[in-house]
């Protein structure tokens, strides 16, 4: 039995004889995995019965680090029409303003919010808004240099505002 939170993750309260299956798992960008994360989860990953994977990389990684072969396969959000976003769009309680960039940082930093600024600067486009991982923004905040940040906002925000944005700045390909 695992106590670990991600544990749920690996689908580690199924029984044994269940079918495990994880579609396009991502990594992130690491160079390597970390040996102690590897430790705590190779038993888990080999427990899987079928994983798959978004990058390239990983395929190698998992051999390497689980023992496990793994799949490449594409990210779910390209396996739905544009058209199916937009459907989502009504539900949005966004205020925007009229011309704006757009930023989506991940990761934010100092180095990547002085880009933006450029950028705004640059494109004259003075107006902005801020995204980061809407799962738990506030640990990010800071980051943004005092920007104000849209924490605690909608999946169907961040769609809108990509949506309408006049330039996108991101450290995510999504």
């Amino acid at each position: 039995l695992c106590y670990l939170p991600h544990c749920v993750f690996f689908l580690s309260f199924a029984d044994e004889d269940k079918i495990k299956l994880a579609y396009a798992q991502s990594f992130g960008n690491p160079r390597e995995l970390p040996l102690n994360f590897c430790a705590r989860y190779i038993s888990l990953m080999q427990n899987m019965t079928k994983v798959s994977v978004r990058e390239d990389y990983a395929v190698e990684m998992c051999e390497k680090s689980f023992g496990v072969n793994v799949e490449q396969v594409c990210d779910p959000v390209f396996l739905v029409e544009p058209s199916q976003y937009d459907e989502m769009l009504p539900n949005t309680d966004i205020k925007l303003p009229n011309h704006y960039v757009l930023d989506f940082f991940l990761n934010p930093n100092e180095e990547k919010m002085n880009i933006s600024k450029k950028i705004r600067n640059d494109l004259g486009l003075y107006e902005y808004l801020n995204f980061t991982d809407l799962d738990k923004p506030e640990r990010f905040v800071e980051e943004f240099g005092g920007e104000k940040v849209e924490s605690n906002s909608r999946i169907e925000n961040l769609i809108y505002a990509y949506k309408n944005a006049d330039f996108i700045v991101t450290d995510s390909f999504h």
